[in-house]
This record gives structure tokens, C-alpha cells and sequence, in this order.
């Protein structure tokens, strides 16, 4: 139990030390339920020759390993798209214009989304609450870079006192 408590904190304070990517909030297997507000923070990329430009912020049912594995798939996974932020190392970057947040509300799966899509309830369901930063530094690339993080968080899970 305490090696697991030290892997994530190890991984924060790294990426504190290194400039990221890292989520710091909400710590890994914590449990959040439907319709909660969560506390959230993440470790940028954006650091001393590194420039952040944009994050943006997935709930994903499985890993997404499967995206490595190239070709065509109809649905590699499935989740929530919580939104698309600035990462605020660049001053003038206006798309979007919105910092990044500090809280997000977990969305709640057995609503109905609407048109042909149906909700489905799930309890103690394993999830990853996963970042995508677009981010750049003096050596150079072919558009921006992209980093990737993920910590997983317990959906819906029974909360013990």
C-alpha cells in the first residue's frame, strides 16, 4: 500500500522537477462520483526553452494503448472530452483564451446523451483521467509536440469512512 501511495508522488515531484507532464490532482485511484466536482492539477510541459500552448483534458474507460498500434479502428475507447484550455505559458495565445481549471465535475454516464447514443450506469469502474499538452521547445518540429499523461480514478465507486 505505501509503495503505491509513493509512485504517484514520486511522478509529481519529478515532473515538478523536470517540468512535466504530470497530474498532481486527483491522485491516482481516488474514487469520484457522477455529477462531482473534483479538484484538478496538472504539471505542464512549459518550463525554462519549452513553451506550453494548449491542453486538453479525456476521461477514458480503457488505456489507449491501442492508438500505438496504427491502422483503423472504429472505437479505440470511450469516455468524456472535458474541454480544451490554454496552458498559459504564451501570453497572445487566444485559442482558447480559457486558463486551465482548477475543479472539473465528473460527468455522470447513465444520462442519456442525447440522438441515437443511450447512457449506461457502471459502479467501481476503472477509468483514466487522461492529458493531451501541445507544447514546443528551440530544437524544433513538425508542429506542435504532444505529451500524453494519464492517472487512473475509481467511477462511481464506493467510498469507505
Amino acid at each position: 500500500m505505501l509503495f503505491t501511495t509513493l509512485i504517484p508522488l514520486s511522478l509529481a515531484a519529478l515532473a515538478a522537477a523536470t517540468g512535466g507532464p504530470a497530474i498532481e490532482k486527483p491522485a491516482a485511484n481516488s474514487v469520484i462520483q457522477p455529477g462531482e466536482e473534483f479538484d484538478f492539477h496538472y504539471y505542464s510541459m512549459a518550463d525554462y526553452l519549452r513553451t506550453g500552448y494548449n491542453t486538453s483534458i479525456f476521461l477514458f474507460t480503457s488505456e489507449i494503448g491501442a492508438l500505438a498500434s496504427g491502422g483503423q479502428n472504429e472505437s479505440v475507447t470511450t469516455g468524456h472530452f472535458f474541454g480544451r484550455w490554454s496552458t498559459g505559458s504564451v501570453p497572445n495565445n487566444n485559442h482558447p483564451v480559457e486558463a486551465l481549471p482548477e475543479k472539473l465535475t465528473m460527468p455522470d454516464f447513465s444520462v442519456n446523451p442525447g440522438g441515437f447514443g443511450i447512457g449506461k450506469t457502471a459502479s467501481d469502474a476503472p477509468m483514466f483521467l487522461a492529458v493531451f499538452e501541445e507544447w514546443a521547445e528551440q530544437s524544433g518540429s513538425v508542429g506542435h509536440k504532444i505529451a500524453y499523461v494519464s492517472t487512473p480514478i475509481i467511477y462511481n465507486g464506493t467510498k469507505s469512512s
